[in-house]
């Protein structure tokens, strides 16, 4: 039973970018990757620099290396693992997607019946959406996310003013 694509994205909202890497978007997940590009979701951003060695079960975090095929004159990218030697990978690892995430609270705020065009009030951190209907009344509404992060007093401050 394939998952509800919308998990993963709310769940990315909690890491500093919200990104998802090549690995978390194999197999099956390869659709709803397709599907979150088309609604404009998430967006491709530039490669990764950093992979796991798949060679070794020790999960070892290299640098990528570029090197050149004296042969072919191409790139080739490489990690260089301490325990294996230099491994080849595949640039498509290195491949990230981050959620667009002014995109994402637009059509939260359209799914809740709300007015108005959410804005940020800390950077990267907290939006006023607008107004939702609550009970009867229209209510302002806010959206965080990494409330854990060092912006904590900042949006503490922004909500009780």
């Amino acid at each position: 039973m394939q998952r509800d694509p919308l998990v993963p994205v709310l769940l990315r909202l909690d890491n500093d970018p919200p990104l998802f890497l090549a690995r978390d978007v194999e197999g099956e997940r390869v659709s709803w990757r397709d599907r979150l590009l088309s609604l404009g979701l998430i967006q491709e951003v530039a490669p990764t620099q950093f992979a796991v060695c798949g060679e070794c079960q020790q999960g070892h975090i290299r640098r990528v290396r570029w090197l050149t095929d004296d042969r072919t004159g191409g790139v080739k990218a490489f990690l260089p693992c301490s325990e294996c030697g230099p491994v080849q990978i595949s640039p498509d690892q290195l491949r990230r997607w981050a959620v667009v995430v002014p995109t994402l609270l637009e059509n939260i705020l359209i799914a809740a019946g709300g007015r108005g065009n959410p804005t940020e009030v800390v950077s990267g951190h907290l939006w006023h959406l607008g107004s939702v209907p609550w009970e009867g009344r229209q209510r302002d509404a806010y959206f965080a996310r990494c409330p854990f992060h060092k912006s904590l007093g900042s949006i503490h401050g922004a909500l009780m003013t």
